[in-house]
């Protein structure tokens, strides 16, 4: 009666305080006041009732009803204890006990694992209720048929020994049909428990869906409550870490202290930190989520994920330390420094989850790779002057399989070159490289070798080279080469078996470089009119010419 008037006081007050707000102060002490009062009350009264109760004890004479009347006290002294609890808690406003009395826990990770699964396992049940419900009546099914089948062999094996018996053994037929009787009535129950387990399995067979409903079903109850929470937790994790990201892009795009052409160490540190609170933020608000909807079965789940990928990160802290030593700028490559990327040469602009390289030469002069992708590679110090990349857009080359053209695309996977005439050549930037790409819109060479008669021994190494350079330098200039021109002689190469061997050394500038096949063939063909006109034999086979190399 005590505790139902307290409970109905605290009824009370609850009521009290949805009230309108100039009531609720008074109301709510007057509930107080009347609650207190009910327990003093019931406290008062209690004491009676154990004054009594040892009372009747002292004159108890059998030793149970001692023990009786000592179990009534117990019981009244611990109602006496927790209105006085309850008192104290409700004049404080805060349990007194629990602040003095805190229960040292024991930890035990196994159990505390129990309790976390625990929600997950009670899940699993529930989706695999009906399932098991079925292979259990199976079961039992299996089992009915196999022991009546026994059964029945028994009883009939026993009606053809009782058939067997004389009339003068009375005593035993009797014993043998009262054993038949009850073994009978076992068969009958049995059949009586596989009817009823055969009508269970009949009634869930019954209710089975196709498997498109029974999809469509658990769809709409795993969307009408833990799915909405699966999404309201998802969002909110990439709404915190996208929020995140890009206020750090604001800062840093922004920011004074960003802007500077080198961070320190400081600078990189706070923006590891940074990137780990993003994390941390990002699952917490995940976890808020799934706490405030109480779901418990996602919120396992998603602790029991976040564990097992603490776990399984734990083997690549080396790997993270590492990249952490990297965004400080303190590992192997530096911001600033060239570095070789898949065969490619790169100026490292910055280090950070994603690194972002430069090479100017390429059609795509940046790229931005994930900062693992630096690991293992070493960066040093630009020099002065140091190329990108044998050749910029527009520029001409000469590959070692002899192909001429204009570079017209580069980047980190293919080179295309336009060769005369417009057709396109593409190769993979790797094979290009490894063909020493000659650079013949910078300066180029050309040299060709000839050998004339030995009758021409006299004048071969004095009027010889100079009539044929000016007949060089005059034909070249007739045909629109003048300005390309850069230098040009002749000169004796080797005095050979049946021939004197002359070189023509002609050196142009890189504007002429489409015409480089072209200017070739003009120096021949000037080299063969002079010697004709000139009279200036030449055996048979003479003129060779040579690879060009680029002007040094």
């Amino acid at each position: 009666t005590v505790m139902s008037s307290a409970s109905l006081s605290y009824a009370q007050n609850e009521e009290n305080q949805e009230k309108p707000a100039a009531n609720t102060e008074n109301l709510k002490n007057t509930s107080l006041v009347d609650t207190l009062n009910t327990l003093i009350a019931g406290r008062q009264d209690i004491i009676e009732q154990i004054k009594l109760k040892k009372h009747e004890i002292k004159n108890a004479i059998s030793q149970e009803d001692k023990d009786n009347l000592s179990k009534e006290i117990t019981a009244l002294n611990n109602k006496l204890q927790s209105i006085e609890k309850d008192i104290q808690s409700l004049v404080f406003g805060m349990d007194m006990e629990a602040v003095f009395k805190k229960e040292k826990k024991k930890f035990v990770w196994k159990d505390e694992l129990f309790k976390l699964v625990t929600p997950i396992v009670q899940m699993l049940e529930k989706i695999t209720e009906r399932p098991r419900k079925i292979q259990k009546l199976r079961t039992e099914i299996e089992n009915y048929k196999e022991q009546l089948a026994a059964m029945k062999k028994a009883l009939k094996n026993l009606d053809s020994f009782l058939k067997k018996l004389n009339e003068t053994d009375k005593r035993l037929k009797n014993e043998l049909i009262k054993m038949e009787e009850v073994w009978q009535k076992k068969v009958d129950q049995h059949e009586d428990h596989l009817t009823v387990a055969n009508v269970k399995l009949n009634e869930l067979l019954k209710e089975k869906k196709s498997f498109f409903e029974s999809s469509q079903e658990v769809m709409k109850s795993f969307f009408k409550s833990r799915g909405r929470n699966f999404i309201l937790a998802i969002l909110a994790f990439i709404s915190v870490f996208l929020i995140l990201r890009y206020c750090h892009r604001l800062i840093y795009k922004y920011s004074p202290i960003y802007k500077a052409e080198k961070r320190n160490v400081y600078m990189r540190l706070v923006d590891v930190i940074y990137h780990i609170l993003t994390i941390l933020c990002s699952t917490g608000a995940l976890f808020f989520i799934l706490y405030i909807s109480a779901d418990w079965v996602l919120l396992s789940f998603a602790i029991i994920f976040v564990l097992a990928l603490a776990w399984t990160a734990k083997e690549g802290i080396p790997l993270y330390w590492k990249q952490i030593q990297l965004m400080l700028n303190l590992g192997s490559v530096k911001e600033g420094e060239r570095i070789t990327y898949l065969g490619v040469p790169w100026r490292v602009i910055s280090l950070n989850l994603y690194t972002t390289l430069e090479n100017p030469s390429l059609t795509t002069k940046t790229i931005r790779v994930p900062l693992k992708e630096m690991l293992g590679l070493n960066s040093r110090p630009v020099a002065e002057n140091e190329g990108w990349f044998p050749a910029k857009l527009g520029e001409w080359v000469i590959l070692s399989d002899g192909t001429r053209g204009e570079v017209i695309t580069q980047t980190p996977e293919v080179v295309e070159l336009k060769l005369r005439g417009g057709s396109i050549k593409v190769y993979s930037t790797q094979d290009y490289l490894s063909m020493n790409p000659v650079n013949i819109s910078v300066d180029f060479r050309i040299k060709v070798l000839f050998g004339l008669d030995y009758n021409l021994q006299e004048v071969i190494t004095t009027k010889i080279p100079e009539q044929l350079t000016e007949a060089l330098k005059s034909g070249l200039k007739k045909m629109g080469h003048k300005e390309a021109i850069k230098n040009l002689k002749v000169e004796i190469d080797s005095a050979g078996a049946s021939s004197i061997d002359l070189v023509i050394i002609a050196d142009f500038s890189g504007k002429a470089a489409p015409l480089y096949n072209a200017i070739k063939r003009a120096i021949q063909k000037l080299t063969i009119e002079a010697c004709t006109e000139n009279n200036w034999s030449i055996p048979y086979p003479q003129i060779v010419v040579h690879s060009a190399e680029q002007a040094g």
